[in-house]
């Protein structure tokens, strides 16, 4: 009887530490590289279920790609000088990123941008989704999904100087 009431401890314990972010069980952080040699941003098409026929209309006029199941425009446009320094103090958060832990209820995962960058023999492709407070990092075919960090305003202010093809909300 000691020994059972032992194990359900123990597990309670796990559990709650899990659920806490504390300990052995807490959900993966991520640091990105301080110095990619280049970083790439690309525009992600208009939302393909709330914009639906602007997403039509742009998916069959503009040049695009897909991307992990998701649609971006083709024409990625690097990032340099204080746009390059501004996404990287954004990337790079006291703490880093971390792990995604709560369910959104937004719909399916749409990015409004991706940022691509190398980093030795590694290649990492980073999705924005300004609506459910997400990143998805692509690192080597895998996804793993995180919180926005930061504020959303902050970001979306970062990225506005690389919306050129997707049109503008009014």
């Amino acid at each position: 009887m000691k020994r059972r009431n032992q194990k359900v401890c123990l597990t309670i314990l796990a559990f709650a530490l899990a659920l806490s972010g504390n300990g052995c069980f807490a959900p993966p952080s991520l640091s990105l590289p301080k110095h990619p040699e280049k970083l790439f941003v690309y525009e992600g098409l208009p939302h393909p279920f709330r914009e639906r026929v602007l997403f039509e209309k742009e998916r069959s006029g503009q040049e695009n790609e897909e991307i992990h199941g998701h649609r971006f425009y083709s024409q990625k446009t690097e990032a340099k000088g204080r746009d390059r320094e501004r996404l990287l103090r954004l990337l790079r958060p006291t703490g880093g990123l971390s792990a995604k832990r709560v369910q959104t209820d937004c719909g399916p995962f749409h990015p409004d941008f991706g940022i691509a960058w190398s980093a030795e023999e590694d290649e990492f492709f980073l999705m924005i989704c300004f609506s459910c407070r997400e990143l998805a990092l692509l690192e080597n075919a895998k996804e793993k999904l995180f919180n926005l960090p930061g504020k959303k305003r902050d970001w979306e202010e970062a990225l506005a100087v690389f919306q050129i093809k997707k049109p503008k909300k009014e």
